[in-house]
């Protein structure tokens, strides 16, 4: 069973030297229609990327318990923060205030799905690979204590990322509102996105977690198909 058919290869095309940005949305297009092979080159492969998100959306609409599933942590963790934001005295009748709390809230508290949820984005992941056709398989769940320490040494790789544009902020007052909020933004944009993707992996069938933490995401076209001609 699968949600998406599988769609022809798009036949490759030249760049033309005037209407890039239509092309392109063209492209985007024609890899959105549905599962097939990545393309040759880097221009296509980049076009081929940012129509994945598109399908997978696709996938979550036709399907609502995926889509429910897809939801579930960041509905938590949205309500979990509009609860704080809204218990705040100065916040009543003032939005802008509201938000504000909100956001910080939201960041302060993004890795924590990565950790509460991490299971729960595993189990999502084999169950979208099964209803996509890639076969049967099972959710490479990590004992808490694992997670507990992924997720430290997580922190620490984003926080000396994101370090110079905190101190860049301090010294430069003028800007340093709008760069806290952007360092804010890429903070709960990684754990809320990129670190999701992280958990979402599978174990094939007979194999061990270490293995599969060994062999890393299979969620792409290629391991998938490769995983299911086993």
């Amino acid at each position: 069973m699968s949600l998406l058919p599988p769609a022809p290869p798009v036949p490759v095309a030249n760049r033309p030297r005037r209407g890039v940005v239509r092309w392109a949305v063209q492209r985007i297009r024609a890899y959105a229609r549905g599962v097939q092979a990545p393309p040759a080159g880097n221009a296509e492969q980049t076009l081929y990327g940012f129509a994945q998100p598109i399908l997978g959306a696709r996938v979550l609409l036709a399907d609502p318990e995926l889509l429910k599933e897809a939801l579930y942590p960041a509905g938590m963790l949205a309500a979990a923060c509009a609860l704080y934001a809204s218990l705040g005295t100065e916040t009543y009748g003032h939005w802008g205030i509201w938000f504000k709390s909100f956001y910080k809230a939201f960041a302060a508290l993004a890795p924590l799905p990565s950790f509460f949820f991490a299971n729960h984005y595993a189990r999502l992941a084999a169950m979208i690979r099964w209803r996509m056709g890639f076969g049967a398989c099972g959710p490479r769940e990590m004992p808490w204590r694992l997670l507990a320490g992924r997720m430290i040494r997580q922190a620490l790789i984003v926080a000396v990322g994101v370090a110079p544009l905190l101190i860049v902020a301090r010294l430069v007052p003028a800007i340093g509102d709008f760069v806290s909020a952007a360092v804010l933004g890429i903070w709960s944009l990684h754990w809320v996105v990129a670190d999701a993707f992280d958990d979402a992996q599978v174990c094939l069938p007979g194999e061990s977690l270490k293995a599969a933490c060994s062999r890393g995401c299979v969620t792409s076209w290629r391991s998938t198909r490769a995983a299911r001609s086993r």
